[in-house]
C-alpha cells in the first residue's frame, strides 16, 4: 500500500479516507494519531491490524464540536459540561455511556466510550469535513513510543495506513487525560495534557485510579487506551530514577554502563559529555519536557544502546503524566531516590519481565529492593477480617517444607533440595473449618505464597489476582508465580 502524503491545506482529500473506511494518521496538539471511521466496524478493525493492538485496549471517539457529544452518548452528567465548556478543544477524553450506534470494536466491548475534541485546526476540520466521529489511537505500532510529527508516525505506519497529514510537531506531545464520569467520584484513568489539579478545580473530588501509577492485574480490563499494557517503550530496556533532580543525576552518572544511554534534565547533561544522551528539557520546565519525552524515547531506537536510564520529574501538574509515560516505558522498573537510599521497585509477576531482564534491573538497582504492588501486609490484614485466616507461628518442620517447596519448583539450577538458600520471614495462617493441611504459607520476604488444602486455592488466588498472577500460573504451579522470590534470593538482595 502506498501511504499519501496531505499538507495541512488538503482537508477534502483527507477527509474522503476516512469516508471510505481506509486509515489516515492526523495531527493533534498531544500526539500522531491513526484514525477511521468510528462508527465502522470493518475501518476499525484496520486500526487494530495496522497497529497490532490488542482488542480488549478501547479506542477514543474525536469529534468537531461539543454538541456531538449526544450524537453517540447517553445520560450525560453536567460534568460532562462543564469539563468541555472548560477543557474542549483540548487534550481531555471523557469516558461517558456510549449509544447503541457506537460498535463494539470501538469499545473493547465496553458499554462506555472515550470522547474527545482535539485543539488543532486540521483535524477539527477533517472531522466537520467528514461528518464523522473518528476513533484513533496514537499512530505508532503498539508498544513503541508515540509519535510527535510525521515522519514520527511515517517511521512505523508507511505503507500500513491509506493517508498522513502533515500538521507539524505536536504542541502538547503527551497523550489526553482520561477521566470517567460514569462512577462517583470521577476517576483518572490517564494523565495528560490536562493536570489532576485542574480537573479537581473544575469538580472537586477526583479519584486516581491504580493503574496510574502501577500495571493492572492480571483479569483486569482497561476502561481507556493506556491503561493495561506496556506502552512508549524503545527497544533498549528503560530503567527510570526518581528523586531530586541533582541526586538522581549523580546515581547514574555512578552506575552508568558503557553501551548505555540516559534520558536527563538539560542541566546534568555535561555529567554525561562523551555518551549517548537525550535532553528531557530544564528541570523548572515540565511543558517543555512532556514535548520532548516520546523523541527522546523515539530517537534511542536509531542508537545500539544495551540500556537507558530517565530522570524523571516530579508528580505535579503534567509532570504526572511525564512520570507515567516514563513508567510505562520502563515497564514500572523505577530506582527512588528517598531519604533512606535507592530503592528499586518492578512488578511482581505477570507480565514481569524474564530473569535475564530481571537480574540486569537488580544489577541496576544497586540497593534495597522492594515489590511495586499493594502492601502485603495490607492484604493479609484484609483477608484475615473478612475470610477469618488466624495467624500462627510456623513450626520448624513447616519451615524446612516450605523451603524445599520452593527449591523444588523452581528447580534453582538444578540444585539438590539442600543446597544453601537464605532463611524466609515465613508467615502461615489457618483457613477456618480445615484440617490441619488446611493452611495458607506465605513468605513475606518474597510475597509469594503456597496453599494446601482446597479452601486454601480461592484465597491463594484474590491474593495473587491482586499481584498480577494468573489462575493457570497457579494451577500449573507456573515459575512465574514465584519469580520475584527466584531473583532476589538468587541475587541476594533481600530487604
Amino acid at each position: 500500500m502506498e501511504t499519501r502524503r496531505f499538507t495541512a491545506e488538503e482537508i477534502g482529500p483527507a477527509a474522503d479516507i476516512i469516508r471510505r473506511g481506509g486509515l489516515l494518521g492526523i495531527p493533534t496538539e498531544t500526539v500522531y494519531g491513526l484514525g477511521a471511521n468510528g462508527l465502522d466496524p470493518a475501518a476499525v478493525r484496520r486500526i487494530f491490524e495496522a497497529k497490532g493492538r490488542p482488542q480488549d485496549n478501547p479506542l477514543i471517539l474525536h469529534v468537531p464540536a461539543m454538541d456531538w457529544l449526544e450524537r453517540y452518548c447517553k445520560h450525560i452528567p453536567a460534568a460532562a459540561y462543564t469539563l468541555a465548556e472548560r477543557f474542549w478543544p483540548g487534550p481531555l477524553t471523557m469516558i461517558l455511556e456510549r449509544r447503541e450506534m457506537v460498535p463494539d470494536v470501538t469499545t473493547a466491548g465496553l458499554d462506555t466510550v472515550g470522547m474527545r475534541c482535539p485543539d488543532h485546526p486540521v483535524t477539527r476540520a477533517i472531522l466537520a469535513a467528514a461528518d464523522l466521529p473518528v476513533a484513533a489511537p496514537s499512530g505508532n505500532t503498539s508498544g513503541r513510543p508515540s509519535p510527535t510529527s510525521a515522519a514520527d508516525m511515517l517511521e512505523d505506519m508507511d505503507g500500513k495506513i491509506d493517508g498522513i497529514v502533515d500538521g507539524g510537531p505536536c504542541s502538547v506531545g503527551v497523550e489526553s487525560t482520561i477521566v470517567d464520569l460514569t462512577v462517583t467520584p470521577p476517576r483518572l484513568l490517564r494523565p495528560g495534557g490536562v493536570t489532576l489539579e485542574q480537573l479537581r478545580a473544575a469538580l472537586g473530588e477526583v479519584a486516581v485510579d491504580p493503574a496510574v501509577t502501577r500495571l493492572m492485574g492480571a483479569g483486569e480490563q482497561p476502561r481507556a487506551p493506556g491503561m493495561k499494557y506496556r506502552h512508549y517503550a524503545p527497544k533498549a530496556p528503560v530503567t527510570v530514577v526518581k528523586g531530586e533532580p541533582s541526586a538522581g543525576a549523580i546515581f547514574i552518572a555512578r552506575h552508568v554502563r558503557e553501551g548505555e544511554g540516559m534520558i536527563c534534565f538539560d542541566e546534568y547533561a555535561p555529567l554525561f559529555e562523551g555518551l549517548p544522551v537525550e535532553r528531557l528539557g530544564p528541570v523548572a520546565d515540565k511543558a517543555e519536557q512532556a514535548r520532548r519525552v516520546f523523541d527522546a524515547l523515539r530517537r534511542f531506537d536509531h542508537t545500539d544502546v544495551t540500556g537507558i536510564w530517565a530522570q524523571c520529574p516530579d508528580d505535579h501538574g503534567i509532570g504526572l503524566a511525564i512520570t507515567n509515560r516514563l513508567n510505562k516505558a520502563a515497564g514500572f522498573h523505577i530506582i527512588d531516590l528517598d531519604r533512606d537510599g535507592p530503592t528499586a521497585s518492578a512488578p511482581i509477576c505477570g507480565r514481569a519481565p524474564d530473569y535475564r531482564e530481571w537480574d540486569a534491573f537488580l544489577d541496576r538497582a544497586a540497593g534495597r529492593v522492594t515489590p511495586n504492588a499493594r502492601p502485603l501486609a495490607e492484604v493479609m490484614a484484609c483477608l484475615e477480617r473478612d475470610r477469618g485466616l488466624t495467624p500462627y507461628q510456623p513450626t520448624a518442620a513447616e519451615r524446612v517444607r516450605f523451603r524445599g517447596q520452593v527449591l523444588e519448583w523452581l528447580n534453582l539450577d538444578g540444585r539438590p533440595a539442600d543446597a544453601p538458600f537464605p532463611e524466609m520471614d515465613l508467615r502461615c495462617w489457618r483457613v477456618p473449618g480445615q484440617p490441619e493441611e488446611g493452611r495458607l504459607w506465605q513468605d513475606m520476604i518474597s510475597g509469594k505464597g503456597l496453599g494446601r488444602g482446597a479452601a486454601c486455592r480461592g484465597l491463594l488466588e484474590e491474593l495473587a489476582l491482586l499481584e498480577g498472577v494468573t489462575e493457570e500460573d497457579i494451577r500449573t504451579r507456573s515459575p512465574r508465580f514465584l519469580n520475584y522470590a527466584y531473583i532476589l534470593k538468587r541475587r541476594g538482595a533481600i530487604c
